[in-house]
């Protein structure tokens, strides 16, 4: 069964303590995800106060604004650590990981006119623009910070970028982290002028073809819609983990 521990992450490993693992990247250091502790233990309130202090000092030390920690999977947060974290103004979400054999994907291909590309020389302009069309709520800044990130994702060779075309106009697109057993997909996005038309699911039909010897998985937000369209397509869910975070 997979887990957690296949999801990617594009922080590398900086610290190994005992009760926790530090991630980090200097590169992506504006990516929550990327920049992280997984606590390997369900902590007790001190327990906890340890990891905030070491994480606190070395994201001040290093000019990164944000704390995120991950708590061990299929575990809730303890009760006093609960009511901890919302006095001191931390956001706690919980993610949930889905896997797919490719096989059993629930998907009726009627494409009206939708087309599904790689990403190659010819469209990373296009796939760029369509990215920043997703980024630009969040600013200039973000956008262009975000841009090496797709630029790197583009240049790697464990991933695969995805673009969907609207009788010739890009509407949507997703990327694929690659492993040995597993499939990620991950950052599924449609313009909102091009949903309702099932771009989302035809781009997943495609990893499905491209991947049918591999488990394919997902991360989702317990609490975003996307998860209830996951599960009507035929995914299964393995596991969850709490994730909190806030600003400094």
């Amino acid at each position: 069964m997979v887990s957690f521990r296949d999801i990617h992450h594009d922080g590398q490993l900086i610290a190994e303590e005992v009760n926790f693992d530090h991630y980090g990247s200097t590169t992506f250091y504006f990516k929550y995800d990327a920049n992280y502790i997984q606590l390997k233990i369900n902590p007790s309130l001190q327990e906890f106060q340890q990891a905030e202090r070491y994480l606190e000092d070395y994201q001040k030390n290093h000019q990164q604004e944000h704390m995120k920690f991950y708590l061990p999977a299929d575990e809730k947060i303890k009760e006093d650590v609960l009511v901890y974290l919302y006095q001191q103004f931390y956001t706690i979400g919980c993610q949930e990981l889905y896997e797919i054999n490719p096989l059993q994907f629930l998907y009726k291909d009627k494409k009206n006119g939708i087309v599904v590309e790689e990403v190659t020389n010819a469209n990373f302009t296009e796939y760029l623009q369509l990215q920043r069309n997703f980024d630009q709520d969040y600013g200039e800044e973000y956008v262009n910070l975000n841009r090496r990130l797709h630029s790197y994702h583009y240049n790697a060779k464990d991933t695969l970028q995805l673009i969907a075309y609207d009788h010739g106009v890009p509407a949507g697109s997703l990327q694929v982290f690659i492993n040995k057993c597993t499939a990620e997909i991950d950052s599924v996005g449609v313009l909102p002028t091009h949903r309702l038309k099932g771009i989302a699911a035809i781009l997943q039909y495609e990893v499905m073809k491209r991947f049918n010897n591999h488990k394919v998985i997902l991360v989702a937000d317990s609490n975003d819609t996307p998860k209830d369209m996951y599960r009507k397509q035929g995914y299964k869910k393995v596991s969850f983990r709490y994730e909190v975070m806030k600003l400094l």
